[in-house]
């Protein structure tokens, strides 16, 4: 059964010079996009990435060259009118959809596995919550049951640097440091 979105994950992401403008303001590095898009394409995969600021699924949209479903807690896609305006304008220009995630609720991830198996590509942050130290975390259940579920092909992208925010992270010192986005071979947290 294929499950109808509101975007088209196996398209290119849409304002492709606006996303690269968006990233030199965020002074965003994106390492190894190629392989990353070439992943991508293939649909079906699910996204993993360290968790280390506020800004981390908005940084990882812009460096998609595809849209990609981002499930974001319920405090910021729901209850947060800043963040709710602030992502909402990221789908209306076609950088990915939000699905909110309640993290008591497991139809959440019920949710997203009907979307992987529609073919689409999901970003999940398998540790759940923002790191207050930049040092990677104890992974939630979630990821390993949705690849038990769903057998997606599994991306691992690192986030480096944005830990250093001091507007966006738990712990950072500078407004505004560069961050680095590579995609990993094999896991996020090497």
């Amino acid at each position: 059964m294929k499950i109808h979105s509101r975007i088209d994950c196996r398209s290119e992401t849409p304002y492709r010079f606006a996303r690269k403008v968006l990233l030199f303001i965020l002074r965003a590095r994106v390492y190894n996009e190629d392989q990353f898009s070439a992943k991508l394409k293939q649909g079906r995969a699910v996204v993993c990435c360290n968790h280390v600021s506020y800004l981390d699924g908005i940084i990882i949209c812009l460096a998609s060259p595809r849209p990609m479903i981002f499930p974001v807690d319920t405090d910021y896609s729901v209850k947060s009118f800043g963040a709710k305006l602030i992502l909402r304008a990221f789908e209306v220009m076609g950088f990915g959809e939000v699905v909110p995630m309640d993290t008591k609720n497991p139809l959440t991830l019920r949710h997203l596995k009907k979307r992987i198996d529609g073919g689409d590509s999901v970003l999940l942050f398998p540790e759940g919550r923002i790191s207050t130290h930049g040092q990677i975390q104890t992974e939630q259940p979630g990821l390993s049951w949705l690849i038990k579920h769903c057998n997606p092909q599994v991306i691992h992208m690192r986030l480096e640097g944005i830990e250093q925010s001091a507007l966006f992270s738990k712990s950072g010192l500078h407004p505004l440091p560069i961050t680095k986005i590579r995609f990993c071979t094999d896991s996020y947290r090497k």
